[in-house]
């Protein structure tokens, strides 16, 4: 994350609990103001807190996990925290789409430096996801990705693999034309300002509209040739 991506190493913790009870007493009710990657607060075994600068993680569920899926699982979580670190740890809201597509699409660019899994491989997985829902229509546009009600709408609707699999394809649509320290500038606007489109503008050079409908394009190029 920090020699390869030239992220900045947050100060933060990585927490390992066992159990709901466990992770919530460890917090003192903290996990309220969890910011995270895991659906309900009931069924979360792995999250983001801003507010205390942590990743609580369910220990026994991370050992069910292959090595290659923890380290996926980790980097994710703890690229949410160079998210909040970059903004000063203010703890404001991204656009929710850029949000958890750049922690996968980090967490996928870290396993392949560390050749566990090549970024082609980790793309591969969500791609049928994301065609399926295109082809019926069902695929949300990122206007509709914007918040954490929009995302879990999202979910519910298509899928996580879907809901992640077209954010991810959206971030690295958005790297390969503007480049990762834009995307991290983006983030780091949060400090002072928590409009999401005024931030989007200011770090991009364009509005986040006109990006929709750049990615739209290129998205329909991308799966009309594939099927």
């Amino acid at each position: 994350m920090v020699e390869d991506l030239k992220l900045p190493a947050p100060d933060a913790t990585v927490y390992l609990y066992n159990g709901l009870e466990d992770r919530e007493a460890s917090v003192n009710g903290a996990v309220e103001l969890v910011h995270g990657s895991a659906g309900s607060k009931s069924a979360s075994f792995a999250r983001t807190s801003c507010p205390w600068h942590k990743v609580l993680a369910d220990r026994d569920w991370l050992a069910t996990l292959s090595w290659r899926a923890r380290v996926r699982t980790m980097a994710h979580e703890m690229l949410h925290l160079v998210q909040f670190a970059v903004a000063d740890w203010s703890c404001a809201e991204p656009h929710y789409w850029l949000m958890e597509g750049f922690a996968q699409w980090g967490a996928y660019k870290i396993l392949a430096s560390l050749e566990l899994q090549s970024f082609a491989e980790g793309v591969a997985l969500f791609r049928e996801d994301v065609a399926s829902a295109y082809r019926r229509g069902a695929l949300p546009s990122l206007n509709r990705l914007a918040t954490a009600a929009d995302w879990q709408a999202a979910e519910r609707t298509v899928g996580r693999e879907a809901a992640y699999g077209g954010s991810v394809m959206a971030v690295d649509f958005l790297i390969d034309r503007k480049g990762l320290a834009a995307v991290v500038d983006y983030f780091a606007r949060f400090k002072d300002s928590k409009v999401r489109n005024d931030n989007f503008s200011a770090a991009f050079g364009e509005d986040v509209d006109a990006f929709q409908a750049e990615f739209g394009a290129h998205l329909k190029s991308i799966l009309t040739q594939e099927g």
